[in-house]
Order: structure tokens, then C-alpha cells, then sequence
């Protein structure tokens, strides 16, 4: 009998051991958040923020305020906020970029960089202020800004989209996965950009659809300021990318195929394991065959010299004639094909 109450006193003390090691796993993100300053560095911090800050040279209180926010506590963070209202918009923007450090205060913190970006997000001389805003929210993982964040995804500010699309890779959230292709679609690399049409019924006679559709094609492609690559952008959203779903994606056809049906998505960098040492050779000297019958086509197409973009079009169209024959012929992707001609050994077939 004293063997079984034994017994029994050892399973109550494993289940109770094994109750507590699941409770503190349970708030595993709480655990990485430092332990806030004691109140004698609090003090410390305060006194030498308010000693540093007190000056007319912006770069001393620039510096100020970073050092600053590197020391976390509830107060300091009360105090950065107040600093989001300053009238210097270079100080706005430190503090915003310093509130990603006080990690303790996410939850109060995160509306109040929201207002902050709904405040400022018009003002083209903000664009750092709300750069530096985002980038605190994805630092404190408030995702309930998603909705704030996604506004921002047609911004003209390069740093701002850039900064977005670190945020959803920061999380690895799939939140806005559709409207991050959608600007795929529209900068599709580095040095290109490409824009749509647009048209409008008025029902009226006269040019008044016309000007109607040129208006609401400037609202959603951003008029000339929106004519340009933006390779941060694109570079930021690529990276964010990978981070989300674990590939990298080359083309926006690439991302179209993944959200057609996620779990039948095939990499097109594992190329080489679907298609052949000898064909992907063929592949490659076909590739540089075109390439030159493209370029001889042009110089004939336009033989004057000082009509280089002209040219430069015509080798371009033919080129992508003949590239498509070689997709349909082996029934590869655009990136697969991609992957075949700057494959590393591709230099010595």
C-alpha cells in the first residue's frame, strides 16, 4: 500500500513538473522581450537625455534621443511618444525609429505609430518620419497595422515600400501577399517597371471618358512620378518574399503560380532536377543562337547607327519570339529558363 501511495506521489509531482514546463513554454515571444531598466538606470538615462538634449544643433539631438531609446522602460517610451509631436520632423522620425527598441511597450506603443503614419503618410517631407514609423511596428510585431501598412504598398516613397515589404517579411505574414504581387506585376525587376490601362464608361459624348480614364489611370499609377523602376522596392519585396513562403521568387508569373495553388508550386531554381544534363546544354546553345540571330535581325530591321533604342526594341521583340518556341518546345517557366542560362556551369557548356 505504501508502495502505491509512492507511485502515486511520483505521477503527481511529473504531472505537476510537466504542467509548469508547458506553462512557461506557453509565452515563448514574452521571454525575448529584455527585462525593463532598473529605476536606478531609468533615472541615469533621463538625467542624461534631458542634459544631451538641450541644445540647437539637431545632430546632438538626433543622438541624444537614439541613446535613449536604447534603454528600455514604460516611462522612456511614454517620453518618445510625446516626442513623436515635436515640431522638428527629423526628431519625429528618430523617436519613431527609436520606439522599435521598446519592446516592453508594443501593445500602447503600436496605435500610436499607426496615428503617426495616418497623420503623415500625404506629407512628402515625411517620408522618413513614416519609413521610420513602419519600421518600429514590424520591430514590434503589431500586426493590427496591417491594414495601415497595406495603404502604403503604392506609396512614391521607395524607402516606405521597401520598408512595408520588410515588415510582412519580418512577421512572415501572408496578409498582403495578393497586393505585393500586384506591385510584382507592376516592377518585375530591378530596371523595369510596367503600368496598365484603364478605362471608364461615362456615358457621356465627347473626350469625358477619355480624360476620366487618364485621371483614375494617374490615382492608381501614380502619374510620372510612378514611370520609373524602383529596384529598393522590388529588391525589399523579393526578399520579403522568401522570408513568407520560402522561395525565391524571380517573376511575377512565378508568384502567380504559387497563389494558383501553393502546395503544387515547384521551384523553378531545382530545374536541373527535372529536366536533364544534356537537354539543359541543347537548352543553353539554343539560348545563345537566338541571342545572336536576334541581334543580326536587328542590325538589318535598322542599320542606322544612331537609331540605338530603336534597334534595341527590334532585337528585344524578336528575342522574346523565339524564347517563347524554346518554353513551349521543352514546356519550361520563364524563370526555369532563367535558372538554365546562368546555371554556375553554364559558362563552360
Amino acid at each position: 500500500m505504501n508502495a502505491i501511495h509512492s507511485l502515486l506521489r511520483c505521477l503527481v509531482v511529473v504531472v505537476a513538473i510537466t504542467g509548469g514546463a508547458v506553462l512557461a513554454a506557453g509565452p515563448a515571444e514574452a521571454s525575448e522581450i529584455p527585462e525593463d531598466a532598473s529605476a536606478k538606470e531609468l533615472k541615469s538615462a533621463q538625467e542624461t537625455f534631458e542634459r544631451a538634449f538641450d541644445t540647437a544643433d539637431i545632430d546632438y539631438k538626433l543622438r541624444a534621443v537614439r541613446r535613449y531609446a536604447a534603454v528600455q522602460h514604460p516611462k522612456i517610451a511614454k517620453h518618445l511618444v510625446k516626442l513623436l509631436r515635436n515640431d522638428d520632423r527629423h526628431v519625429r522620425a528618430s523617436a519613431a525609429k527609436g520606439l522599435g527598441r521598446q519592446l516592453s511597450s508594443a501593445r500602447t506603443i503600436g496605435p500610436k505609430l499607426v496615428k503617426l503614419i495616418d497623420a503623415s503618410r500625404d506629407d512628402d517631407d515625411l517620408t522618413k518620419v513614416v519609413t521610420a514609423a513602419v519600421g518600429s511596428i514590424a520591430a514590434l510585431g503589431y500586426e493590427k497595422a496591417d491594414k495601415n501598412l497595406k495603404k502604403l504598398i503604392h506609396h512614391p516613397d521607395d524607402g516606405v515600400v521597401a520598408a512595408v515589404f520588410t515588415a510582412y517579411g519580418t512577421w512572415k505574414s501572408d496578409a498582403a501577399i495578393r497586393e505585393m504581387h500586384d506591385f510584382f506585376k507592376r516592377y518585375p525587376d530591378e530596371k523595369s517597371f510596367a503600368t496598365g490601362s484603364i478605362s471608364v464608361d461615362t456615358g457621356a459624348a465627347g473626350t469625358e471618358d477619355a480624360e476620366a480614364a487618364k485621371a483614375k489611370w494617374k490615382s492608381k499609377y501614380g502619374g510620372q512620378r510612378g514611370w520609373r523602376p524602383r529596384p529598393e522596392c522590388t529588391k525589399a519585396l523579393i526578399a520579403a518574399l522568401k522570408e513568407i513562403t520560402g522561395f525565391g521568387f524571380r517573376r511575377p508569373e512565378d508568384l502567380a503560380e504559387y497563389l494558383n495553388d501553393p502546395k503544387k508550386y515547384v521551384d523553378p531554381e531545382t530545374v536541373a532536377e527535372r529536366v536533364d544534363d544534356d537537354t539543359r546544354r541543347k537548352i543553353y546553345a539554343t539560348w545563345n543562337e537566338i541571342k545572336r540571330e536576334s541581334a543580326d535581325f536587328a542590325q538589318r530591321e535598322v542599320k542606322d547607327d544612331g537609331l540605338s533604342k530603336r534597334r534595341a526594341k527590334v532585337y528585344r521583340k524578336r528575342l522574346y519570339e523565339l524564347r517563347d518556341e524554346i518554353l513551349d518546345k521543352h514546356r519550361l517557366w520563364l524563370s526555369e529558363l532563367d535558372c538554365i542560362v546562368e546555371e554556375g556551369d553554364a559558362a563552360n557548356w
